[in-house]
């Protein structure tokens, strides 16, 4: 796991604080890029794994990140490690097993 970094990702971690999250990003835990301007950011919550989605669209300023899904469901952290981004369409592919309620 690569817990993600401020100076590394300078326009990720400022869209992170602009869309104002309540997750701050000193906690995130964990980072999964894609090829193609897309990120999957995680953080702990109750021992489970939290993560948000982010893409990079042409804006304004360049290449600007914007939340995609700023929470999912959580998942054990073995499944989080497992996780992969697909790299034909930058998006995560996650095997959740099943839970019931």
């Amino acid at each position: 796991m690569a817990k993600p970094d401020r100076k590394k990702n300078p326009k990720l971690a400022t869209a992170w604080d602009a869309y104002g999250h309540v997750i701050p990003w000193e906690d995130l835990i964990d980072a999964k890029f894609g090829r193609h301007g897309y990120v999957a950011l995680a953080w702990m919550e109750y021992g489970m794994v939290n993560y948000a989605d982010l893409s990079q669209g042409y804006g304004p300023n360049g290449q600007d990140w914007e939340m995609q899904n700023d929470s999912h469901d959580t998942v054990e952290l073995a499944v989080w490690k497992k996780a992969k981004v697909v790299p034909e369409c930058d998006w995560l592919d996650i095997d959740v097993p099943f839970r019931s309620v």
